[in-house]
């Protein structure tokens, strides 16, 4: 059962909080980031909770109007928001900006030379509704004049950066698609970067992509939104809590954001359906 924003806590049927977390949240590695979390929003709900891990962003969709609070990346979160009322708790900065773009990338040797040896080649994306892992680089790919099912001889989705940089690295992708901070003049860092001792190359840049957010479902109250916006801010005070911080979201601080700052990514959407 849930109450009014303006009401009591919120409560689901058994009484626990629970924060939903897409493909991204997934790993051994986050586990015991997972496991922290629990507390902090433990302690900004007062009840039990737990994380919750969805196997994709259309499952965590669907299940989003019984979550009191989740982790959206901007795709999903704009289609949420046609669906039901949310409240952004924050935005998920990385490096020292709050946008970031998507890059297409292949191996630095062995790899796609450029744009124009695309044809026939595997790409791997993370998800249909990953903006950094599918709908940016997508779009990014359509304005040079590729059309990727016209290009690609197969398109995968594999649920995670990680598994994306992992198949390109692998073999089993020629490119791939994942997300790339930048400067402060919103450009990307670099052109290549390193992961796991394999150099990846960058052949496609993306316009920005607003951040990530943390919003409230339709269930939680007015009280928990603002207890959970002082615990994540709370979480950039000291060491222990940028740590936990780093291992949930791969955030580097929490911002300010609005719904209107997402209208790219709504037109991005419409876009796809053209």
């Amino acid at each position: 059962m849930g109450v009014s924003r303006d009401g009591e806590p919120s409560a689901e049927i058994d009484g626990t909080a629970t924060f939903g977390l897409g493909p991204a949240g997934m790993g051994p590695a986050r586990r015991a980031a997972r496991s922290a979390f629990r507390w902090v929003l433990a302690g900004a709900t007062g009840r039990p909770s737990r994380v919750h891990v969805f196997d994709s962003y259309s499952e965590l969709l669907d299940e989003l109007e019984g979550l009191a609070f989740a982790w959206l990346p901007p795709a999903t979160y704009v289609r949420a928001q046609s669906r039901m009322p949310l409240t952004i708790v924050r935005g998920i900065q990385r490096g020292t900006e709050t946008q970031y773009r998507s890059v297409l990338f292949t191996r630095d040797v062995e790899g796609v030379r450029d744009l124009t040896s695309l044809r026939d080649a595997r790409v791997a994306w993370v998800d249909r509704d990953s903006c950094s892992g599918h709908l940016f680089p997508r779009l990014a790919l359509r304005s040079t004049g590729l059309h990727p099912h016209e290009v690609f001889a197969e398109e995968l989705f594999l649920g995670s950066h990680s598994a994306v940089v992992h198949a390109v690295g692998r073999g089993f992708a020629d490119v791939g698609a994942s997300y790339m901070r930048v400067d402060e003049k919103g450009e990307p860092q670099s052109q290549s970067f390193v992961q796991d001792g394999e150099r990846y190359r960058v052949l496609l840049v993306s316009e920005p992509i607003p951040a990530d957010v943390v919003v409230a479902g339709p269930i939680a109250s007015a009280r928990e939104v603002v207890s959970m916006r002082r615990a994540l801010r709370g979480l950039t005070r000291n060491d222990e809590g940028r740590e936990v911080m780093r291992g949930i979201f791969d955030a580097d601080d929490f911002v300010e954001a609005a719904p209107a700052d997402y209208r790219v990514v709504r037109d991005a959407l419409a876009a796809m359906l053209e």
